[in-house]
């Protein structure tokens, strides 16, 4: 609670000091009290978190921000809770503590301001108090004052230096007490002004230049310079102006101090400086606007479209400044202007975003980048060398200030652009090196595996050299990080080292190939690497090699042309000519190749005689190759000259006779020349005027081909897949469209005029009956390939792990029931789409639906549609079967597909598929037979032929597909291949592998049916045959030993034997359960036998316990009585003084210890060693005594023995007092008997016995009588108590036999009451019958029924008159009922009800209202005789 109260107290305090808006801030609120960092930092310091501070400050939103640990920098008013040493950081922390000893503060952003507020407040105030200060020295005190003077002086200047002026210090109070000399008070004001002098000469000795000594300055920077400078003299000035600045001036002036002259050439130097300021200020203002678009331009490559301008605007500002216009302050403004260039070009190309380019292998980008740095940089140069041209010009006085040396001026610039030079170096290697990628070079011939090898090594190690140089902790475009010249060093020396491993490489690769153009190949894979100054020099070698080698692959060609030439190996889908005239150009192709690698790797070798003769054999190999072309060309000519024309007035189409497949009737020849023609064309060859005729028209010939190839396809193509019952859907159109085409067949041919109208006629004609057919086909197609995909996804899926039967049950109906994506909602959703297609079909080829063609049709797609369905059932059951296979079981390729549960049903051990999450009825036996679980899995699987409907009579084909026996081909997998099988036989197999699991389980339960013996009989039924067992085992031994007594401990040998025999058969039951495996791996069933392991474990446990417990009872049950009796007894005998006011009452108390011992002394020294063996035994069978239990049963022998002991002394003691004792009690004896003798005459008189009394007299007598005896009995018990307990005669129990008799005859007497109190119930409900409704046989019979059953009581209570009132009330009854029934007679008339009245001496009124009571209370029972007269 006080915790509660601490964190209350804190967080009002932080409400009060730092919410700024009041109670509506409900973040603020919030933060506070929500779980959160700020809460928890409060609880942590109030709730013994070892926590001594607490800090708080608002954050962004106004949210408080609480911490354990003071922050570094804080930008509003922080408080503060700091627990002194006193108060233990590690215990809760107390509300009193908290308001008392917990230092709490505040402290706002400038602490220099915090503490000159402290000073102000508190310190200053106190020490200048007289008061403070009685006792002290005046030496010491004047010191003291001095020292906090100065102190606050001082204080009062970096107070104004933190917030960035400058504050000229008061003079110390001392300068003006007249207690204080003179020239000391003088010597005060002189020091203050020397000081002021100091300050002032600081701030106008300030200079832009020293902005450079803190970093590297911006333009910018100086404008807040030369700002903050102006301000900052401004408020100097006016310091300077004030009345007390005036006065010690005017003091130290009357006093002719040698100090104000520099004084007031100071306060002069003020007004020029301020001048300056404004001047440059005002001129810097002027180039502001270029400077921020600078830093701000979005686009770097427009920053020197800035350059000229500001440029020019700074000739101007030297043409007008006075203060301005100097070399100094153009060499600071122009490395200003190259700082913020060179800020600029660092976030273009920093080196981030380099190594990021480099990761994305776009290094080229990266370069790019920098160039474009090094480009704007020498821009600004080169503007600045042009302006200083101009400014020479224009400022003809103050030129000389824009002559400055340009290295002065770019120094950082000149910097910047050798670092980008370096960078674009390390991009310009990573470039070359990058194609040494793995994979991207290798070595062939002898060499290659050992160079690939090593040339991968090679790049191994540049990679890591670019990773150390590009994983350095610095910027490497920051020119101020000077680790960068060693880091590249180190870097370009380890790639020299690379260069020269390369070359090496390169020269033995190069030597180990033997062919030129591998060679080429080789040179051409290392790229601009090559280059590289080393690796040059290296090769440079070998560029004579090369020219031999290629005068080498010269000869080689040449030889090669002149022994293929007459027979060349053509390519089979050219023409001859054009495959003569490709193989030629190959070989020249060859030729060029090896040329253009020549003049790029020999360039320093040209001129060489080798190099001549290579040049001129070059010539001759490729005017030989030219001339057999011309040659080949000339001999086609006369090949084709007259043989072409008379090809094309063949006919278009010829028809097979067999088939009636159609063919384009076009030559091949033609093709051929054609082919040739055009391939002259390309080669730029002349081709003679009868060939040029047919290839002008070769456009014509080729429309004409190919939509006859159109034609003939499209007819070929339906005439032969047509199924029998489509074929009847379009036969009339194909008799049509033959009748079209007999014309080309027969007469039209290549060069007829109307050719292209038939062919026209018959596209299009043919076009459109292919088009039907097509859609036909497609529709028909598309049903099946979405049947087809459906059928061969299984609807069966199982999970990689092995679940519950419930959970796979779920997969499924998820699998087949998913909203939007069950396969069975997939399924109803294609039927869909069936019907669709279907009736696109019809309507495109314009059949009637109703005819005899379309419904054979339907009935052709439905069977197709049905062996899809049956497909998908195969398919699924085989999928459930994989699951079943015993070999992938064995070898562990599937998992068992299900758990399931080996529990105990009452008495039965069952396989329970139930799981905890299956909310279904536990005692429904379907939901646990695993066995019917899975067949009704395979039995879901026809859901399919229930959800796809006939399209032919709208029926589903559910009942077709459980009796489907059509046989299906299934692909199972490489190794088993294909198989044949149906749904009716995968059903019959999966029932045969489901029956054989089966009874593979009834095994694992026929071994834990094996204990049965644990849960056949409940625990309280063995435990009593264990008891009637043991009980005839010591009757056994009795008679074994002629009726001999049994000892105590023979009596427990026997029994603890008998105990052991049953712990140690149940414990073995229990090794052997343990012992069995869990969870057992039948087949596909993975059967958890934990349930009925624990089950039967628990039944162990209970049938052991239930011995071990009896067991362990009675040894505590005993032990704590004799404990309890020993404490009792011990506490209890006491001497008993006769001078004790109450010595009778202590003496009895002291008998009944001595009579508690002495009546169990022997059975209890008899009972310690049988519960010794009885401990011995239970701590054998893991059910041990606590030490404590152990220690009193070895200590409670001694105990009992002392007891014993101190019970003899303590009765020798009592012996007289006892005594005298005996005679009070005789007396009392005595004197009681006439009480009891009074009860008894008061019990026989009482109102019970008398019928007349009534029922609640009689009640209150008996209970009366109860109460009364039970007072007399407990009299007499405890009278009988003394006796036995003073060892008198025993006369007080024959008393108890007349109050036993009392009782009786109260017990009796409350038999005939409660029989007369349902007597009277009867009969008072009977006399509100009606007298028409009254049925006096039926009463008769239950009178005789309550006469007979209170009979059976006379023999006990016959002798009392309630019992003959009562017997005489129900004969009365049986009277009445009788004469009621005569006068019921239809004979009764007036005259006979009046004698009626007139016999009984009573009226009555026979009205509605008349009922039994008003014929009962005429006591018709003493009228019997009158009322037959008159009946």
């Amino acid at each position: 609670m006080s915790a509660d109260k601490c964190i209350e107290y804190i967080k009002a305090r932080l409400h009060n000091s730092l919410n700024p808006k009041g109670a509506k801030n409900q973040k603020f609120e919030e933060a506070l009290t929500e779980e959160g960092p700020a809460r928890e930092a409060i609880e942590e310091f109030c709730g013994g978190g070892n926590k001594r501070l607490l800090v708080a400050t608002l954050g962004r939103g106004d949210v408080p921000e609480v911490t354990n640990e003071l922050p570094e920098t804080f930008r509003r008013k922080l408080i503060y809770f700091l627990k002194p040493p006193e108060i233990d950081p590690n215990n809760k922390l107390d509300i009193s503590d908290l308001r008392n000893k917990v230092l709490c503060a505040e402290l706002t952003d400038n602490l220099l301001e915090n503490l000159k507020g402290l000073m102000n407040e508190i310190v200053c105030p106190l020490v200048r108090t007289p008061k403070n200060r009685e006792g002290w020295p005046s030496v010491s005190t004047k010191e003291v004052m001095l020292h906090l003077d100065k102190y606050m002086s001082s204080l009062h200047v970096a107070v104004g230096q933190s917030a960035g002026r400058t504050l000229l210090p008061p003079p110390v109070p001392q300068a003006y007490d007249e207690n204080i000399p003179e020239a000391e008070r003088v010597h005060h004001l002189q020091s203050v002004v020397i000081e002021w002098s100091q300050l002032i000469s600081d701030i106008t000795s300030k200079t832009p230049e020293m902005l450079h000594e803190k970093g590297n300055p911006t333009p910018l920077e100086e404008i807040k310079f030369w700002k903050e400078k102006a301000a900052d003299l401004e408020n100097v000035q006016k310091q300077l102006q004030s009345e007390q600045t005036q006065g010690v001036i005017k003091i130290l002036s009357e006093k002719k101090s040698p100090y104000i002259k520099d004084f007031k050439e100071l306060e002069t130097k003020v007004g020029t400086s301020i001048a300056e300021a404004r001047e440059n200020l005002q001129f810097l203002k002027a180039l502001e606007k270029y400077f921020k678009e600078i830093s701000n331009c979005m686009e770097f490559d427009e920053t020197p479209l800035l350059f000229p301008p500001l440029l020019h605007l700074m000739i101007l500002v030297w043409k007008t400044s006075k203060t301005y216009n100097t070399k100094k302050r153009l060499l600071n403004l122009m490395q200003e202007v190259s700082n913020l260039v060179i800020e600029k070009a660092s976030a273009h190309c920093a080196g981030q975003e380099i190594w990021k380019h480099v990761e994305n292998e776009d290094t080229k980008e990266a370069k790019k980048l920098l160039q474009q740095a090094v480009d704007i940089c020498k821009k600004l140069k080169v503007s600045f060398a042009e302006y200083q041209k101009i400014a020479s010009q224009e400022l003809p006085e103050n030129g000389e200030a824009w002559d400055v040396d340009a290295n002065d001026v770019f120094i950082r610039l000149n910097t910047f652009i050798e670092r980008c030079k370096d960078v674009d170096e390390f991009l310009s290697v990573h470039l070359c090196f990058d194609k040494l990628q793995p994979g991207r070079i290798v070595f062939g011939s002898s060499k290659g595996l050992e160079l690939t090898e090593h040339l991968e090594k090679v790049y191994a190690k540049f990679t890591k050299s670019a990773k150390e140089f590009q994983d350095v902790k610095y910027d490497v475009i920051d020119i101020d990080a000077d680790e960068f010249d060693d880091d590249f060093f180190a870097f370009r020396m380890k790639i020299r080292q690379l260069e020269r491993t390369l070359g090496a490489m390169l020269i033995d690769g190069y030597e180990d190939i033997t062919t030129i153009l591998a060679r080429y190949d080789l040179l051409e894979a290392f790229g601009d690497i090559i280059q590289r100054p080393l690796i040059k020099d290296a090769l440079e070698k070998k560029q004579h090699t090369l020219l031999k080698e290629y005068r080498d692959e010269l000869i080689s060609v040449q030889a090669r042309f002149l022994e293929e030439r007459d027979n060349p190996c053509l390519d089979v889908n050219k023409s001859p000519l054009a495959g003569v005239l490709q193989w030629c150009k190959g070989l020249m192709g060859r030729i060029e190749v090896a040329e253009n690698s020549i003049d790029r790797y020999t360039m320093d070798t040209k001129n060489g005689d080798l190099a001549k003769e290579v040049v001129q054999l070059h010539e001759t190999v490729i005017k030989m190759m030219k001339d057999f072309m011309n040659e080949k060309i000339e001999a086609w000519k006369g090949e084709v000259k007259g043989s072409s024309q008379t090809k094309l007035d063949l006919p278009l189409l010829t028809r097979e006779e067999d088939t009636r497949k159609l063919n384009v009737n076009f030559d091949p020849s033609l093709v051929r020349l054609l082919q040739e023609v055009r391939y002259m064309h390309l080669l730029h060859l002349d081709v003679p005027d009868y060939a040029e005729v047919i290839y002008e028209q070769h456009e014509k010939y080729r429309e004409f081909t190919g939509k006859l190839e159109l034609v003939k396809n499209m007819y070929n193509e339906m005439i032969t897949t047509l199924h029998p019952v489509e074929y009847p859907l379009i036969a009339e159109e194909v008799k049509n469209m033959d009748g079209l085409l007999e014309d080309g067949i027969a007469s039209i041919n290549w060069n007829s005029d109307v050719a292209r109208e038939f062919i026209d006629k018959n596209l299009k004609k043919t076009t459109e009956i292919y088009q039907r057919v097509t859609l036909m086909h497609d529709n028909f197609k598309k049903i099946m390939d979405k049947l087809e995909s459906f059928a061969l996804v299984p609807l069966f899926e199982r999970k990689a792990k092995t679940i519950t039967a419930y959970a796979q049950g779920e997969l499924l109906k998820t699998i087949a029931t998913e909203k939007d994506k069950g396969r069975l909602i997939d399924l109803d959703g294609k039927q869909r789409e069936f019907a669709k297609l279907l009736a696109s079909t019809c309507k495109s080829l314009e059949v009637d639906k109703g005819s005899d063609i379309w419904k054979n049709y339907l009935i052709y797609v439905e069977e197709s549609i049905e062996k899809y369905l049956a497909k998908n059932i195969v398919v699924s059951t085989q999928a459930l079967l994989d699951q079943f296979d015993e070999k992938k079981l064995a070898k562990g390729e599937v998992m068992p597909l299900v758990t399931v549960k080996l529990e105990l049903e009452g008495k039965e051990v069952e396989l329970n598929a139930l799981s905890d999450e299956k909310k279904v009825d536990p005692d429904d036996i379907d939901a646990k037979d695993i066995f019917k679980i899975v067949l009704d899995w395979a039995k879901d699987f026809f859901h399919v032929g229930s959800v796809m409907k006939k399209f032919s009579d709208g029926k589903d084909y559910l009942d077709r597909l459980k009796d489907n026996k059509t046989e299906i081909e299934l692909f199972l997998d490489k190794k088993r291949g294909t198989i044949k099988t149906s749904v009716d036989q995968q059903m019959k197999t999966l029932q045969a592998v489901l029956d054989r699991t089966q009874a593979s389980t009834s095994q694992l339960r026929k071994q834990f049916e094996d204990f049965e013996a644990l849960w056949a009989t409940s625990l309280e039924d063995e435990f009593q045959s264990f008891m009637e067992l043991l009980e005839q085992k010591k009757e056994k031994w009795m008679k074994a030993n002629e009726g001999k007594s049994m000892s105590p401990m023979t009596e427990s040998e026997i029994e603890l034997k008998e105990f052991e025999k049953k712990i140690v058969k149940y414990r073995k039951f229990r090794t052997e359960v343990e012992s069995m495996d869990s969870p057992v791996e039948i087949g596909w069933l993975k059967i958890n036998c934990d349930p009925i392991k624990n089950t039967l474990e628990e039944w162990v446990t209970k049938r052991i316990n239930n011995f071990t417990s009896y067991l362990f009872n009675e040894v505590t049950f005993k032990l704590n009585t004799v404990e309890m009796q020993m404490i009792e007894v011990n506490k209890g005998l006491k001497e008993v003084s006769p001078d004790s006011p109450n010595v009778s009452q202590e003496l009895k108390d002291v008998l009944g210890y001595i009579q508690t011992v002495r009546t169990r002394e022997k059975e209890v020294k008899n009972m310690f060693e049988p519960m010794r063996a009885t401990v011995k035994l239970l701590t054998k069978y893991g059910r041990p005594f606590s030490e404590e239990e152990n220690k009193s049963l070895t200590d409670a022998p001694q105990k009992w023995e002392a007891t014993c002991k101190k019970v003899d002394k303590v009765s020798e003691s009592i012996q007289k007092l006892q005594t005298a004792e005996v005679e009070k009690i005789k007396a009392r004896v005595r004197e009681y008997f006439d009480t009891v003798l009074s009860v008894r005459r008061d019990f026989q008189n009482q109102d019970a016995f008398n019928f007349g009394a009534g029922i609640e007299a009689a009640y209150k007598s008996m209970e009366e009588q109860y109460n009364k005896l039970n007072e007399v009995e407990n009299r007499i018990d405890n009278l009988t108590a003394e006796e036995l307990l003073f060892e008198c005669e025993n006369k007080s129990a024959s008393y108890k036999k007349k109050v036993e008799l009392c009782r009786h005859e109260n017990k009796n007497l409350k038999i005939i009451w409660d029989f007369a109190s349902l007597v009277h119930w009867m009969f008072t409900e009977w006399e509100k019958t009606l007298w028409n409704d009254i049925d006096a046989e039926k009463l008769g019979e239950e009178c005789k029924k309550l006469q007979k059953q209170f009979r059976k009581y006379k023999k006990q209570c016959g002798q009392y008159k309630a019992y003959l009132g009562l017997d005489d009330k129900i004969k009365n009854m049986m009277v009445i009922l009788p004469l009621i029934s005569d006068l019921h007679s239809e004979s009764m008339k007036d005259r006979h009800w009046d004698r009626l009245m007139k016999e009984t001496k009573k009226h009555f009124v026979m009205g509605p209202k008349f009922c039994l009571k008003d014929m009962i209370d005429l006591d018709l029972h003493k009228f019997q005789d009158t009322v037959g007269d008159i009946v």
